[in-house]
């Protein structure tokens, strides 16, 4: 028996390692090999393009495929796949005993999935950077062979056409589909709280969470999706899967209440037969919980929502936490990460990858002097609700990347002070270039704690340095997180009396 692998990453190559184990052989298909070859443990490694032959054709029709999340469904070779399964689904079929929490939305994933998983004193993983194979290997010791997978997804037969981006059509599934059944938390042995991606939940059929947490959504991976609409239908599935379980009220889900004003986004949350709680903001969860102030104090917003999301969700799904834990917690790497230099603030936000995440920077510094360093794969999504308020408080920007030269042209025609540099070191060299004017005008020649002390004593504004780029970082970095680890080193470099 051999089962298809469609990419191959993170995901699938811990997936890989736990099928050889089993003793099964993979297909493994990825731009990255050239020829068909094998590896050590006698699984093909094969290019895309094989397939137009027809040898690999029957092959595709007839194996079990699990694909990589980050494979888009208008990918041409997909329509040679016939059996195509997410990791959710393959794994979710195999346990019994679980109990999980999936977190997704446009930002604040990461930060809430790690906040639950601490306060629950139980494992994350899925999008966050652990795949779901290492958690099965940790947590089971079970062994399955070729026959018995064999037998598990012999009815396998997907609900709808998940190649299919027309949001309406994502939406109709069969009458007779079924969801995976769940436990009760009094009788799972393994608890997994899974940073949730709408490339997963796209192909996604079967595995259903017993909390759903969904952050507020904005554009983003449009590019990835084909639509706005068919990325909030993905980022919905899960309520309508609920309507499939053997008992729906065993499942519970937190949605933003700004989601109803989508006709069709309201027509899925309306019908879920699940336990939905709606909120708005902060505020919103506070006012139907009543958290004593001490809480509310440990985290500044965008980051308060993400707590609060956390505790909420499960507070409303019986879920016993141990809020103490909270104490332990930090903010991960290059999220809002404050650093002061020579009497300037400096923001780095690089994993700000979407206009919603950079608004939210934004808006907790607004009564600053702010210079933004915009720009990098914009993944397709508008940055339109950025400018109104880039306009309003007169913040200078400095472009980069794949898109620079679009937001340039956008800002131009707001009226936006901006400045097209290509590249971050470009930027923060033309950021420093204006503030040394600055300081030259006032008798200074370098940077000096005293003269930008001046500088903002004049404006009545603290100075901020600010990387929220609101794209992603492929064009340029291998991560937002080498982006972000340039962007320190330029301070030093450049930002150096």
């Amino acid at each position: 028996m051999y089962i298809n692998i469609l990419g191959f990453g993170t995901t699938t190559l811990s997936l890989v390692a736990l099928l050889n184990d089993w003793g099964i052989r993979c297909r493994i298909y990825d731009d990255k090999f050239t020829d068909i070859q094998k590896d050590s443990h006698n699984n093909e490694l094969l290019p895309f393009h094989i397939i137009s032959t027809n040898n690999y054709q029957s092959i595709c029709d007839t194996a079990l495929s699990i694909i990589s999340p980050g494979i888009p469904p208008h990918a041409p070779f997909l329509r040679y796949f016939k059996n195509i399964i997410s990791e959710y689904d393959f794994f979710y079929h195999l346990l019994q005993d679980y109990f999980s929490i999936w977190i997704s939305g446009t930002n604040g994933k990461t930060t809430t999935t790690e906040m639950t998983a601490l306060l629950l004193e139980a494992k994350s993983g899925g999008n966050i950077g652990i795949p779901l194979a290492t958690l099965f290997m940790q947590d089971y010791k079970k062994k399955h062979d070729s026959q018995f997978l064999q037998h598990i997804f012999s009815q396998y037969t997907p609900p709808h056409n998940f190649l299919e981006t027309d949001y309406h059509k994502q939406i109709t599934f069969f009458e007779n589909h079924n969801v995976y059944e769940v436990c009760e938390f009094k009788d799972s042995k393994t608890q997994w709280v899974l940073e949730t991606s709408s490339f997963s939940l796209h192909y996604t059929h079967f595995a259903l969470p017993n909390l759903y947490i969904l952050l507020p959504l904005s554009q983003d991976h449009i590019s990835w999706h084909g639509s706005y609409e068919s990325y909030i239908s993905d980022k919905l599935k899960p309520l309508v899967l609920m309507n499939h379980a053997l008992n729906p009220k065993k499942h519970y889900a937190l949605i933003p209440q700004e989601l109803l004003q989508i006709s069709f986004a309201k027509d899925i949350i309306t019908r879920c037969k699940g336990n939905l709680l709606l909120y708005s903001d902060s505020q919103a969860l506070q006012d139907r919980f009543k958290y004593p102030q001490e809480l509310l104090n440990l985290f500044k917003e965008p980051f308060k929502l993400d707590f609060l999301l956390s505790i909420s969700g499960m507070r409303f799904a019986n879920i016993p936490f141990n809020i103490d834990l909270i104490q332990n917690y930090q903010v991960g790497y290059y999220r809002m990460q404050e650093r002061y230099h020579n009497g300037i603030l400096f923001i780095n936000d690089s994993k700000a990858t979407n206009p919603h995440a950079t608004l939210a920077a934004l808006r907790t510094y607004k009564d600053c002097e702010i210079y933004l360093i915009l720009g990098g794969d914009s993944k397709g999504a508008a940055l339109d609700m950025l400018y109104p308020f880039l306009y309003e408080h007169n913040i200078k920007v400095f472009s980069i990347g794949r898109d620079g030269a679009m937001i340039a042209c956008d800002c131009m025609k707001w009226g936006i002070c901006i400045q097209e540099c290509g590249t971050l070191s470009n930027a923060m060299q033309e950021i420093a270039s204006q503030i040394r004017l600055f300081t030259r005008q006032m008798g200074q020649t370098q940077f000096h704690r005293d003269s930008l002390h001046d500088m903002q004593k004049v404006s009545q504004k603290r100075l901020v340095v600010m990387l929220s780029p609101a794209c992603a970082s492929l064009d340029q970095y291998s991560s937002y997180k080498e982006r972000g680890d340039e962007f320190n080193t330029l301070i030093q470099d450049i930002f150096t009396a």
